[in-house]
C-alpha cells in the first residue's frame, strides 16, 4: 500500500463542537448600564463645564432681573458637578473588574 492509501484508511474522528459560551446576563446588563453612564457623564461634563460656556441655563432672580444686576449663576453647573463627581467614584472600577 502506498502512504496515500493508508491515510485514507485511517480512522478520522468526527470534529467535536465546542460547547456554546455561557452568557452571563447580569454582566451584560451591567456593561450596558455602565456604558450609558459613561456617555451621560461625558455629555454632562461638556454642558456643565464653564470653559465650554456651559449649557447656558441661568437661574433667574426677578429682583436682579428688573434692576439689571449681573446674573452669573448657571443653574446646571452644581447638579452637573454633583453628577460627574458621584460617577467618578465608581464607574471605571466595574469596567476593569468585568474585563479581567
Amino acid at each position: 500500500k502506498s502512504t496515500s492509501d493508508s491515510a485514507k484508511d485511517a480512522p478520522t474522528e468526527a470534529p467535536t463542537e465546542a460547547p456554546p459560551k455561557r452568557q452571563v446576563t447580569y454582566l451584560s446588563n451591567l456593561k450596558t448600564f455602565l456604558t450609558f453612564i459613561v456617555v451621560t457623564h461625558h455629555v454632562v461634563c461638556f454642558f456643565s463645564n464653564a470653559c465650554a460656556d456651559g449649557l447656558q441655563t441661568y437661574s433667574l432672580d426677578m429682583g436682579k432681573l428688573l434692576t439689571f444686576q449681573d446674573q452669573d449663576f448657571r443653574s446646571f453647573a452644581f447638579p452637573g458637578l454633583m453628577f460627574t463627581t458621584m460617577n467618578q467614584f465608581y464607574f471605571m472600577a466595574p469596567f476593569y473588574l468585568i474585563s479581567a
